[in-house]
């Protein structure tokens, strides 16, 4: 017996391809902001390369010209900075790029996409770069080594370390997409540490390496490793952390609340990247010292049983 055959049009009507989604229209400004700090990555990047070249080139650093300009070489004294400075102003697009798609009502995926795809750049890439830099442009290449393949067990952690920087932050970032909420309400806190968090912390760290003396330096370029492996941890980690400007800038504070403000405002004035990294690594410490005390109040808090129903008695002999 012959099956019925299906007909023509049905048969045709599955074989045809599906049509996809194309984009019709996108949200102009924060589209720009979002590429804003993709270009700040990128030119991270590109500074960390000329400090590499600088470095293969035997160039002495009397002729390390970087912006030809006097007050601007006393803030960023060298490339580095710059590529560190430049981190710094990619978070400025990263913080309003989001604010204007909600103040415009204009959020969707594809800006969230692009937002995750320029973080991974400017906070992940870029950062991981610039530790592998400055520890290659610091420690002599006959005591430590930055490459996997690296005769010293130093220089082999030390770019382990970055590169599991890089892969935590593209985690980190994917793993938002996937749980990420378009509501105000959603980005008041964070699971783990926030990847532009991150990235502050090490730009601040070299930084302050680069305006440093030789030998605290030295000892600072040392502990960069550990706080690049230790940040990447902590992005792909479920601790909690708070949203810095949510909580510090955002509805009444007491007066307080201002002046210690306007005090860490005048401690940076003085001293600009030695206070950034104070605060910073407050900020990073914050999440696992808040979760180790909650767990220590959980587990010291007296457990209260519930008291049980008493069970019907049953009546006596000679009870009325």
């Amino acid at each position: 017996m012959h099956m019925p055959l299906m007909p023509r049009w049905r048969e045709g009507r599955r074989m045809r391809p599906r049509r996809r989604r194309r984009l019709k229209a996108i949200a102009v400004l924060p589209t720009l902001l979002t590429l804003g700090n993709l270009i700040c990555g990128f030119a991270a990047i590109h500074f960390c390369l000329r400090a590499m070249y600088t470095l293969g080139a035997g160039v002495t650093p009397d002729f390390r010209l970087t912006l030809n300009n006097p007050y601007l070489e006393m803030w960023f004294p060298t490339h580095l900075a710059i590529g560190a400075g430049l981190i710094f102003l990619g978070m400025f697009f990263d913080m309003f790029d989001g604010w204007a798609a909600r103040a415009t009502q204009r959020t969707g995926d594809f800006g969230g996409q692009l937002d995750s795809l320029a973080d991974v750049v400017t906070f992940g890439v870029a950062p991981a770069l610039l530790v592998i830099a400055v520890v290659t442009s610091a420690v002599p290449p006959a005591e430590l080594t930055m490459s996997p393949l690296a005769s010293h067990w130093g220089g082999r952690i030390a770019w382990v370390c970055a590169a599991l920087y890089a892969a935590c932050a593209a985690l980190r970032l994917a793993r938002f997409n996937v749980e990420n909420e378009h509501a105000e309400q959603a980005h008041m806190s964070f699971r783990g540490l926030p990847s532009p968090g991150a990235a502050a912390l090490l730009a601040s760290l070299v930084i302050l390496h680069e305006t440093m003396g030789p030998l605290p330096g030295r000892w600072l370029v040392r502990s960069l490793p550990f706080w690049t492996g230790a940040a990447g941890l902590l992005m792909v980690s479920r601790i909690p952390y708070i949203h810095f400007a949510n909580a510090f800038l955002r509805g009444r504070r007491s007066l307080l609340h201002v002046m210690l403000i306007i005090a860490v405002l005048g401690l940076f004035i003085a001293s600009p990247a030695l206070t950034s990294v104070a605060v910073l690594i407050g900020y990073v410490l914050s999440g696992p010292a808040l979760w180790v005390w909650r767990r220590s109040r959980r587990a010291a808090r007296p457990v209260i049983e519930a008291p049980r129903a008493l069970a019907p008695q049953s009546p006596r002999p000679g009870d009325h």
